[in-house]
């Protein structure tokens, strides 16, 4: 971008990001003198808890990182019925989750009439306590729609306001912790003892399993392949290392240890693969978009390595215990490594310094050198620096 259209992109992005917070900060002010009448100023007493309500209206790597939270929860909460209100799309990973009793879905394409049936159903479950795991206004609005006497979220200067107790979210104020830590927060502000064993958990179905042993038949693999998988997309182009540097990953991975290498795209990533695939020199496997999540989740854990950007693959990958290189640059604090970095032992992040501070998504005023320095060979040492040769005893077959 000449440096002339940035300088005047970048004055607009961020007059319009001042407007944007001053009406943020109106809108807290208002709301908080509406719902002031409806606060109420009791302490929460955990034997008084019998249904509890988590908001999580977010993505699917946001998700896996909120399972250690769940088990908190249900640690905190033993014998109270716990109800998930999230997007159909991420119903697979928790369907099988032993902290939840009930998903109920809810997605933007809904119609109005169709939120307001689920407002309603909310409100026939009688939940005492409603958490909201995400930040957005719709969030915090349905947990003070849904009746629940005590509401907890992020103190976000838009949705705050919903809340009986709103917890700070360091990340925005440039004190990054990861999400999995962040998450916990929201339940420790609850001040009740629990148990916080902060391992992720995503759920292994027989649909996905049956997608697997066919995938193998006809791709002739068996146990003794070394099976890595490179996924090369992302949802934000920004956060996308270059194609180039993934075909020549993906062929000296065939060349140096003789690995199957399955390339993973996600819905629209189709042109991705193929790039990435016009630029190899040997043929690899390739998922074609879409593959439902059932399957992806089975298929990453026959998986000895996964490498690629900050998606809600990679938190798959690491959820089931897969050695992650992760591929990451922007240094914002909504996108930083050290808030989205594989959680877990034996991963690995690649990033380089390039002086910055830091970032706007979108608003890059070196047109992210950070992640056109990176190398094949940063990438390829830090393969080497993994534990992926050694066995696999780990596998989660629940």
């Amino acid at each position: 971008m000449p440096i002339k259209n940035w300088i005047k992109y970048r004055y607009k992005t961020r007059y319009f990001r001042k407007i944007r917070d001053y009406f943020h900060y109106l809108i807290g002010l208002i709301g908080t003198a509406c719902l002031l009448p409806f606060q109420s100023t009791d302490s929460l007493s955990a034997k008084n808890i019998k249904r509890i309500l988590l908001i999580r209206l977010d993505r699917i790597g946001d998700m896996v990182l909120t399972t250690p939270a769940f088990a908190a929860i249900r640690s905190a909460f033993p014998n109270a019925r716990i109800t998930l209100l999230s997007r159909s799309y991420v119903k697979p990973l928790v369907i099988s989750n032993p902290n939840l009793d009930q998903f109920i879905e809810y997605d933007r394409s809904f119609s109005f009439y169709a939120k307001i049936r689920v407002i309603g159903q909310l409100r026939l479950l009688r939940s005492e306590l409603a958490i909201v795991l995400n930040t957005d206004f719709s969030s915090g609005l349905i947990a003070f729609l849904s009746g629940a006497k005590y509401r907890i979220g992020n103190n976000h200067k838009e949705a705050g306001f919903f809340f009986t107790t709103a917890v700070n979210d360091q990340t925005r104020s440039g004190q990054i912790k990861h999400t999995v830590e962040s998450t916990l927060d929201l339940i420790r502000a609850l001040k009740v003892p629990m148990n916080e064993k902060k391992e992720l958990f995503v759920s292994i179905t027989e649909e996905g399993e049956k997608y697997v042993v066919q995938f193998f038949k006809k791709h002739k693999l068996d146990d003794t392949d070394l099976i890595i998988a490179i996924h090369p997309g992302s949802r934000q182009p920004y956060i996308r290392w270059r194609k180039e540097g993934f075909a020549e990953v993906a062929d000296r991975l065939i060349e140096e240890y003789n690995a199957k290498v399955i390339l993973i795209g996600g819905p629209g990533e189709s042109q991705i693969i193929n790039d990435v695939l016009s630029l190899m020199k040997y043929s690899s496997i390739v998922i074609d978009p879409p593959i439902k999540l059932t399957e992806l989740v089975s298929l990453l854990n026959r998986c000895h390595l996964f490498i690629g950007n900050s998606t809600g693959t990679m938190h798959i990958a690491a959820a089931l215990k897969v050695p992650v290189v992760a591929i990451f640059g922007s240094k914002h604090p909504m996108d930083s490594y050290k808030k989205w970095s594989p959680w877990g032992e034996g991963h690995i992040v690649v990033s380089r310094d390039v002086g910055c501070l830091e970032c706007h998504p979108g608003d890059c005023a070196r047109d992210f050198e950070c992640m056109k320095l990176i190398s094949a060979d940063n990438v390829l040492k830090a393969v080497e620096k993994s534990n992926f040769l050694t066995d696999r005893t780990q596998i989660n077959t629940d």
